[in-house]
């Protein structure tokens, strides 16, 4: 249980570095490759997989979610649940979310709670 709440603890803070990194390239108008980032997410987030702690991935990937893309939005000095479906180069989960993403946050945290709970049981 140690190694998995140490693990819970990082995985916060690599996304509240990657949403401040991501934040300062916005500002110099780099532009993202957000596949790779995703992708490079995903392989840390199998981690658990090694020794069969598939919830603890899953919980990783729902992680991604409330709190890297709220943070992006602070360190952008936007809305926390700002979404732009309409640039062509925004992100897709933007497009497909639309105006209802602060909904599909508060889903996926009461999801991240019930898996939380699940796994320190």
């Amino acid at each position: 249980m140690f190694i998995q709440i140490v693990i819970l603890i990082a995985f916060v803070v690599i996304n509240l570095a990657t949403a401040d990194y991501q934040a300062r390239l916005f500002e110099k108008n780099i532009r993202i490759n957000k596949t790779l980032w995703a992708v490079a997410y995903c392989l840390l987030a199998a981690i658990p997989l090694i020794w069969n702690d598939w919830l603890l991935s899953v919980i990783l990937v729902v992680m991604r979610f409330i709190v890297f893309d709220p943070a992006l939005n602070i360190f952008r000095e936007l809305p926390v649940f700002y979404s732009n479906p309409g640039d062509p180069d925004g992100s897709k989960l933007d497009k497909f979310m639309g105006r209802y993403k602060e909904y599909y946050y508060y889903a996926a945290l009461l999801i991240f709670i019930g898996l939380i709970v699940i796994l320190f049981k």
